[in-house]
C-alpha cells in the first residue's frame, strides 16, 4: 500500500487555487535592490562577458541576498512559487540576465547542464520527431517538472521574462502535494503504481541515447520514501518505454491518466502571465508547471531565460 503522506502535505505547499488568495507569492524589488543592481551594472561594464565572469562571492549585494531569502521562504515554506515583478525592468538585457543570475547564486548552486543561463524560445524544431526538449518549441508543455535525467534533480527552477509572446504562453502551476492527496482519496491503486520506477527518454542535447542508458534512466513519479519529491513529464515516459522496448502496461497507462486528470482539475491550477522583467521561481520538487502554446511576434519573439538551482545542503 501507499506509504503515509509526508508532513509537507499539511503545509502551505498543499494549496488550491482558492487557498492561494490568502498566501503571499508575489514580491517587488525594493530601492535597496535597485542600488545592488546599479552595483552589478558598474561591475558588469568592466567585464568582457559578465555572465561567464560572475561568481557567487564576486560582490556582496546584501539587498539581493535578502530578496533571495524571501524567495526561498516562499519556495520552501510557502506555496512553492514566487513571482518577482519587474526586476531590473527597462535595463539592458545583459543586466537583467546578470541580476537574475545573482539571485539564483544567492539561492544555491546554479546547475549548468544546459549552460549557466538557457534561453527558452522557439527554435523551429519539433520534439515529437527530434531528440529536443519541448522548451525549444512554441507548443504547450503539459504539466511537468524540469529534468528527465535520473541524476539531475534541480530543487528550484526559474524563468526570467525578457519578452512575452504575442498571444498565449501563459504559465500554469499546480501543487503536486495537493494532487497526491487527491489521488489518495480518488485513485489509491493508481498512486501505488506512480511510486514505482518508470523509464524516461534521454533528451539532454548531446547525451548518449543508447538502449542501456535509456533503460537505466528510471525513477518514480512520486518518491515513495524520504522528503516529498514529484518528477513528471508524461511524453518522455511514453517515449522512454517505447524506445526501451518495454511498453507501458494498461494499468500504468490508467495510472498516468488518473494523474493527468488530477493535475488538470480547475481547482488545482493557478494561472499567471509574466511581463517584461518578471522572475518566476518554482519549487521543482513539489510543484508541476506548464506553459500554454503561444504565437510569436516575428519581429520580437517570446524569450524567457531558464535557470536551475540546487539549494544548499543546509536548507534541505
Amino acid at each position: 500500500m501507499v506509504s503515509a503522506l509526508p508532513t509537507v502535505a499539511s503545509s502551505p505547499l498543499a494549496w488550491t487555487a482558492q487557498s492561494l488568495a490568502t498566501q503571499l507569492w508575489q514580491l517587488s524589488p525594493t530601492d535597496a535592490v535597485a542600488l545592488d543592481i546599479d552595483t552589478l551594472r558598474c561591475w558588469g561594464d568592466d567585464q568582457a562577458d559578465p555572465i561567464a565572469a560572475w561568481q557567487p562571492k564576486t560582490l556582496g549585494l546584501p539587498a539581493i541576498h535578502a530578496l533571495a531569502e524571501a524567495i526561498r521562504d516562499r519556495l520552501d515554506r510557502g506555496p512553492g512559487f514566487c513571482l518577482v515583478r519587474g526586476m531590473a525592468a527597462g535595463q539592458a538585457r545583459w543586466l537583467q540576465r546578470l541580476t537574475y543570475l545573482a539571485v539564483g547564486s544567492a539561492l544555491g548552486e546554479v546547475l549548468e547542464n544546459y549552460g549557466r543561463l538557457y534561453d527558452v524560445k522557439d527554435r523551429d524544431v519539433c520534439y515529437r520527431t527530434q531528440a529536443v526538449p519541448v522548451s525549444m518549441t512554441r507548443e504547450s508543455t503539459g504539466f511537468h517538472t524540469d529534468s528527465s535525467a535520473r541524476a539531475v534533480k534541480p530543487d528550484y527552477i526559474a524563468l526570467l521574462c525578457l519578452q512575452p509572446g504575442q498571444f498565449g504562453g501563459e504559465n500554469r502551476l499546480c501543487s503536486a502535494v495537493t494532487v497526491r492527496n487527491y489521488l489518495v482519496r480518488t485513485a489509491p491503486d493508481a498512486l501505488e503504481l506512480l511510486h514505482q520506477p518508470l523509464i524516461r527518454d534521454v533528451v539532454t542535447p548531446g547525451a548518449d541515447r543508447d538502449l542501456s542508458r535509456i533503460r537505466a534512466n528510471a525513477f518514480p513519479i512520486f518518491e515513495p520514501a524520504g522528503p516529498f519529491m514529484f518528477r513528471y513529464m508524461r511524453y518522455w515516459i511514453e517515449t522512454g518505454h517505447r524506445r526501451a522496448e518495454m511498453p507501458l502496461s494498461p494499468h500504468q497507462i490508467a495510472a498516468l491518466d488518473a494523474l493527468d486528470e488530477a493535475l488538470e482539475q480547475p481547482s488545482h491550477i493557478h494561472r499567471l502571465r509574466m511581463a517584461k522583467g518578471d522572475q518566476l521561481w518554482v519549487n521543482n520538487r513539489c510543484l508541476a508547471h506548464d506553459r500554454t502554446a503561444y504565437i510569436d511576434d516575428p519581429g520580437n519573439p517570446r524569450t524567457m531565460v531558464r535557470l536551475w538551482v540546487q539549494r544548499a545542503l543546509t536548507s534541505r
